[in-house]
């Protein structure tokens, strides 16, 4: 880690514990502990410990990247914490694994770019950029690359082991965080923009997951940017894959990518090159999305396959739901747009 990020961390239990009080207390800043090892050519902040200046919890820095996870009391049944740890658990192993065939960053730049528009890679130069739920920080490192002053991506997963050296060693201006995005160890209001792609429609209650978002946002400008799956146009996935996705979940993550989405792959990719090409009809089912995704090979529709099958819970979410999230935020919409049809990105600032 950076060392200017000190100035931005603080403590998440003793966060948790001011919230849930009903106050808006101190948000109690951390320190950093004797015997921490320095990186002489990046002067990054590689081991050590750090320490909450209140409730003197100690946390530890492994790797260059501060791990502030800490076991919360929940409101959640313990089936729904079961149901978060293994999206979390299956989703780090799915990346880790993509990671050890080399597939660091499975994304394209042109492909981010589609993700968050209409954000474009000017919005980046200067600011203070937060991406919550990083992965492996594909996102992350375009965001970085961007001209960005300061970029940090927070992930809850193993995920953040798998790249995080090679990423960190490359791009001066980012940092990562191995962090709760319901407990998010930063300071509120403070970043210029805050983006969450794909993570929100996990979550038990999405809703809690966007407060946690808008709340980093800085007053008077601060952007905010999401992306999630929508329910319009989405009854094939909805009544037909959801179900099965929910059995699915339950097996070994390798043996659903190879036993079970690769072969998938195997029917569905013949399909695409033979009915999605120039000259298909619009009208085919999910025209957008499947003109989309051929373009970008058959290894990316397996890996596709393989993030639909291991959640064992998804949300999909109406245009006006978004809407409501955002008013009662006090954030106002710039622009609300479809992806291929069936997601939706939302991309707001505040006044």
């Amino acid at each position: 880690m950076q060392q200017n990020l000190l100035d931005w961390l603080i403590c998440p239990h003793c966060r948790y514990v001011e919230t849930n009080d009903g106050g808006n207390g101190p948000e109690y800043g951390l320190s950093l502990e004797s015997g921490a090892e320095n990186c002489a050519i990046t002067g990054r902040i590689l081991t050590g410990t750090l320490a909450c200046k209140h409730c003197y919890t100690q946390y530890p820095i492994r790797h260059g990247v501060p791990r502030l996870l800490v076991k919360q009391p929940s409101q959640q049944s313990e089936d729904s914490q079961k149901i978060q740890q293994q999206i979390s658990d299956n989703f780090g192993e799915a990346w880790t694994q993509y990671a050890e065939q080399k597939a660091v960053n499975p994304y394209t730049k042109e492909q981010f770019l589609d993700w968050i528009s209409p954000l474009e890679a000017h919005d980046f130069t200067q600011k203070t950029v937060l991406e919550m739920g990083s992965g492996l920080g594909g996102f992350t490192e375009y965001a970085a690359s961007f001209g960005a002053k300061m970029v940090v991506g927070l992930e809850i997963s193993a995920a953040v082991d798998a790249s995080a050296s090679a990423l960190l060693e490359k791009n001066p201006c980012l940092s990562f965080v191995q962090a709760d995005l319901l407990h998010p160890p930063f300071r509120t209001a403070q970043w210029d923009l805050v983006y969450s792609i794909g993570v929100l429609h996990h979550l038990e209650i999405p809703k809690n997951g966007f407060h946690q978002v808008a709340a980093l946002a800085r007053k008077e400008g601060g952007q905010v940017f999401i992306w999630v799956y929508g329910r319009e146009n989405n009854e094939l996935v909805v009544y037909i894959v959801d179900p099965l996705r929910k059995w699915m979940s339950k097996l070994p993550v390798a043996f659903v990518r190879w036993a079970v989405a690769f072969p998938l792959a195997c029917i569905l990719w013949p399909l695409l090159l033979l009915f999605y090409g120039p000259i298909s009809s619009k009208y085919l089912p999910y025209f957008d999305y499947f003109r989309w995704l051929r373009r970008y090979g058959f290894g990316y529709t397996h890996g596709m396959i393989t993030d639909q099958l291991i959640p064992p819970r998804t949300h999909y979410l109406r245009q006006d739901t978004l809407k409501d999230w955002f008013d009662s935020e006090g954030v106002i919409i710039d622009a609300i747009t479809p992806r291929n049809k069936i997601s939706w990105r939302v991309l707001g600032h505040k006044p």
